[in-house]
């Protein structure tokens, strides 16, 4: 929700303005105050979340205090629907730079519990390396709280990203079509649109247990962020395809909603307006 914090900063100094805040504040009260819970993030981009490196891990601690300080300190009034999250999508893949990532984190949850009152025991969602279920398996290290029970992880969840949200043929990829059960009925011509990984409601399930395993078992709960499938055009995959493809996602929608739940995910939909009409709230796309 603090998507544009990065831009709001003084440099050298991290102070963000005033203006920003307040506009920010609006936002997380509309929330709250219709009975809603608000996440609330700072998206920092390359200036943070791609340079989890030794060389920037001491500026970026001190961004990090100095951001999360201010933001904490404005919101230690709020009750629980309030949930702060340290970041957006780190770009980490290594050990070495999870462990950079991992400083961050402390710094965020260290910074935010300092400033006392409500935020000394409020839920900290700290985000998985790339946000990533398979890279956060191998690599997350969750920061330390001296709260117990208050710390949330979070991941995101679009595969087959050539399925999901790949928008046109790649060099060494294509758009895929279709998913799951209905891969079967997909005529010889089109095979080659077909997923290429994580085909079906099994490989699903095999990720968000990974989750389950390591997080959700372990009383840690699991923020299934952002997840999504979307229809293509018609003219695009061709008419006489179409209920196929429009199958193939309504099938991705819900066995991956079912499995999320299965699995012990908190769960929210990434919906760009090609589901959910903005005038009306009617389901269109399903």
């Amino acid at each position: 929700i603090a998507r544009r914090q990065r831009q709001m900063c003084i440099r050298d100094s991290y102070k963000i303005e005033s203006k920003w805040l307040l506009k920010v504040q609006e936002i997380v009260d509309m929330i709250v105050d219709n009975g809603m819970y608000a996440i609330l993030n700072i998206y920092e981009g390359d200036e943070d979340e791609d340079n989890c490196t030794v060389d920037k891990m001491e500026e970026n601690n001190q961004k990090l205090k100095t951001i999360w300080t201010q933001i904490a300190d404005m919101y230690k009034s709020y009750d629980e629907k309030l949930l702060l999250a340290c970041c957006h999508e780190p770009k980490v893949s290594t050990q070495d730079e999870m462990a950079v990532l991992a400083s961050y984190e402390q710094t965020f949850v260290d910074a935010v519990r300092a400033t006392g009152e409500r935020n000394a025991k409020r839920v900290l969602v700290v985000p998985g390396p790339m946000t990533d279920i398979q890279t956060t398996d191998m690599l997350m290290n969750l920061p330390t709280d001296e709260i117990k029970d208050r710390l949330m992880v979070e991941v995101q969840f679009f595969s087959p990203y050539s399925f999901c949200a790949m928008t046109q043929d790649e060099d060494d990829a294509k758009v895929s079509y279709f998913w799951g059960s209905v891969r079967k009925d997909v005529p010889a011509e089109v095979k080659d649109r077909n997923a290429s990984d994580v085909v079906d409601a099994e490989g699903v399930n095999t990720l968000f247990l990974k989750m389950k395993k390591k997080y959700a078992n372990q009383g840690i709960p699991v923020v299934l962020r952002k997840y999504g499938a979307y229809y293509r055009r018609e003219e695009t995959v061709g008419a006489e395809y179409y209920a196929l493809h429009k199958a193939s996602v309504g099938e991705w929608l819900y066995k991956t909603t079912q499995l999320a739940k299965t699995n012990g995910m908190i769960l929210f939909m990434w919906e760009a307006g090609t589901l959910v009409s903005r005038e009306n709230g009617a389901v269109t796309g399903l």
